[in-house]
């Protein structure tokens, strides 16, 4: 038989899971705040940026944009589950209908590394073309390196 070792990453992904399935159901500003102490974020950003009310959906990515986490609100609006996603880029969620200048806009505007808000034309599971609003925020530890970009979602008619 035979048998691998256990690896130091293997108690930190099922401690990560675990708290990541904890914050589900939660509003998005418990769950901003779960990941904020989790990771140590600064505390650069007043409540009128961090301004939750107005979105559906949730998202964290690391600094290469690797999808990290999905709330059920973006599940519910794209058809795509967690385990579908984690690890992916967001642009899986672009299609036939997602313009290049509408891609050209939010690459430049992630390259700035400030706070934007914008549209962009995405594709839920079922191929159906959405209009998402996004802010995205991007996230500094306390050395103030980038350490993540928070995505808040919401669709708008398309």
């Amino acid at each position: 038989m035979n048998k691998l070792p256990l690896l130091s990453g293997d108690f930190y992904l099922e401690s990560y899971h675990r708290l990541l399935e904890i914050s589900r159901g939660d509003h998005i500003d418990q769950q901003f705040t779960r990941f904020s102490k989790a990771f140590n974020w600064s505390d650069q950003y007043d409540s009128s940026v961090l301004n939750f009310e107005d979105y559906q959906a949730f998202v964290l990515t690391d600094p290469s944009y690797n999808l990290l986490w999905v709330d059920q609100g973006f599940s519910d609006m794209t058809g795509y589950h967690s385990h579908d996603v984690i690890g992916k880029k967001p642009n899986m969620l672009h299609g036939q209908n997602t313009k290049d200048s509408e891609r050209k806009l939010f690459r430049s505007l992630l390259a700035s590394n400030e706070v934007f808000t914008t549209r962009i034309t995405n594709h839920k599971k079922s191929g159906q073309a959405y209009i998402c609003e996004v802010k995205i925020v991007p996230l500094f530890d306390q050395n103030n390196e980038l350490s993540h970009y928070i995505a808040l979602e919401r669709e708008l008619a398309a």
